[in-house]
């Protein structure tokens, strides 16, 4: 099988909207849905926007990439047999042109896309925009175990080999993703009491397109040592491995933490992370401290307090995420492709 996939990275740093925004996670989700099909014996390509400077950042997967914007153009060259979105917001014509080429594949979980993708996997439910009555979506398939999570949390996760997950009392680690542009890092280290930081076995992490990182790594120094700083880790399972907690962005890495063991306090930034938020807290999978905008010191250090002062919900949070995200989700889509393809790709 061709594989195609369609997808933005780190246009967060230019974006003029909402619509715009889009990190990394979305491209590490394709790359691990690609290299499992590779693994299979497929072929894959991206079609991708982006920045010069992302390049780099692309050559290392050793995957076949066009940095471009026509990508209709590159569908029709490359002739697929499934073409994979993951485009926030990607809007219904675009869906369409690509149906043309080849049946749809969605794993964006924002906007009207999912619900004219022939197929579409996320790892929640959200109905951030009302369902349309043409709406042609065939399946939708949610829920935490179908978040594809990174190649580095797979093999962590692979080599615990389901025993209990290990917890260091008092190992945080802050991440917000590969960009972070609205420095939602720096606003948590800066609510931080200075109690907390004593306290804590803190580690800062900056993603490889974060224009924040020069900033944090001088607010890590002026602490004296107290809290050690990470920019564009190789491994970021590793980093996380063991952590009583982590902060996170409510975004894939919540998801890939729990995959590991490591529950997360989220910070979002947009009424749908308040979504995704509420789907954490309802289904025991995450803390919510709410949108960057509205964090203040007392939310931060009073839920952190909390936490450590014998509030059980870290352990429940831990094992019920342990067990639900498992690290199969891109062999499980792969494979629900394919009877798709095979029944002829009809529409109920």
């Amino acid at each position: 099988m061709r594989w195609l996939f369609r997808c933005n990275v780190a246009s967060e740093r230019f974006a003029d909207d909402d619509a715009d925004v889009q990190g990394i996670g979305h491209a590490m989700r394709c790359l691990s849905v690609a290299r499992a099909a590779e693994a299979a014996g497929d072929v894959a390509m991206f079609t991708i926007e982006g920045a010069d400077d992302i390049v780099p950042f692309l050559e290392k997967t050793g995957l076949d990439f066009r940095l471009n914007r026509d990508h209709f153009d590159v569908a029709q060259r490359y002739d697929p047999d499934v073409v994979v979105t993951d485009v926030n917001y990607c809007d219904r014509r675009a869906v369409e042109r690509f149906r043309d080429i080849a049946p749809v594949v969605n794993l964006a979980p924002r906007g009207e896309v999912k619900y004219y993708a022939d197929l579409t996997f996320t790892s929640e439910a959200i109905r951030d925009v009302p369902e349309p009555d043409d709406a042609m979506f065939d399946r939708w398939y949610s829920g935490p175990e179908y978040t594809i999570i990174s190649d580095d949390f797979v093999r962590r996760r692979a080599v615990m080999d389901g025993a209990d997950p290990p917890v260091e009392r008092g190992k945080v680690v802050i991440n917000m993703g590969g960009v972070d542009e609205s420095d939602r890092t720096g606003k948590v280290l800066e609510l931080l009491s200075a109690d907390l930081v004593e306290r804590l076995d803190l580690t800062i992490t900056a993603g490889p397109f974060n224009p924040n990182a020069d900033a944090l790594r001088a607010r890590c120094d002026e602490l004296g040592g107290a809290v050690e700083f990470l920019h564009a880790p190789d491994d970021l399972a590793a980093v996380l491995s063991g952590s009583e907690f982590a902060v996170l962005g409510a975004g894939i890495s919540t998801y890939e933490a729990l995959a590991i063991g490591v529950p997360s306090l989220n910070v979002g930034l947009s009424s749908f992370h308040d979504e995704r938020g509420a789907v954490l807290e309802s289904e025991d999978l995450g803390v919510y401290l709410g949108n960057v905008e509205d964090l203040t010191a007392d939310r931060v250090n009073d839920t952190i307090g909390s936490l450590l002062g014998g509030d059980d919900r870290l352990d429940r949070i831990r094992s019920k995420g342990f067990h639900a995200v498992d690290g199969s989700a891109s062999e499980q889509i792969l494979s629900r492709v394919r009877t798709y393809l095979n029944d002829g790709s009809s529409r109920e």
